[in-house]
């Protein structure tokens, strides 16, 4: 028996970030809480998600959503387990996290970003000016799912989104 898909109202992220795409997220996680009446899980380094996940109340801990600043790389492997320990699904904004046990991400692909990136360099060893080279959003963003995960949390993922992800990990 597979269980269904369930939303959580928690949503794990730093209290301190110097990234800019922070702002964006807090907005969006914002109008998520005035939507769903979700809330935020603080916590500081090193590693204590164990004290974020005790704010929450046991309605709330059906999910962890892990939003893009770099810092939570630093835990790369430790928040997939922590979510399958806690039988949590897991969201993030990296594939790297679902290689190690994460349940899905979706967000920019970083091999072509870097290949973007390559070509720029190209373009000012070959002399042209960096102030005149136009600013590229990114174009290409990668779905996957680690169908592992899923069964070990007792979840059969919907064939429409199995057709949409870029890799399913098995």
């Amino acid at each position: 028996m597979s269980a269904p898909l369930r939303t959580s109202k928690g949503f794990l992220r730093y209290s301190f970030s110097i990234v800019r795409v922070v702002s964006m997220q807090k907005r969006g996680c914002r109008n998520a809480r005035r939507r769903h009446g979700s809330h935020h899980l603080f916590h500081e380094r090193p590693h204590n998600y164990e004290g974020a996940l005790a704010q929450a109340a046991p309605d709330d801990r059906g999910a962890l959503i892990v939003l893009a600043p770099p810092t939570f790389a630093l835990d790369r492997t430790l928040l997939p387990e922590f979510a399958l320990r806690h039988r949590m699904i897991s969201v993030f904004y990296n594939r790297q996290y679902v290689d190690v046990g994460g349940l899905f991400s979706y967000g920019v692909s970083f091999t072509e970003t870097f290949r973007r990136a390559a070509y720029y360099v190209d373009r000012i060893a070959r002399g042209e000016k960096p102030s005149e080279l136009p600013i590229e959003a990114p174009t290409k963003y990668e779905l996957v799912i680690n169908l592992k995960t899923a069964k070990a949390l007792g979840i059969t993922m919907p064939t429409s989104l199995l057709l949409l992800a870029n890799e399913a990990i098995e």
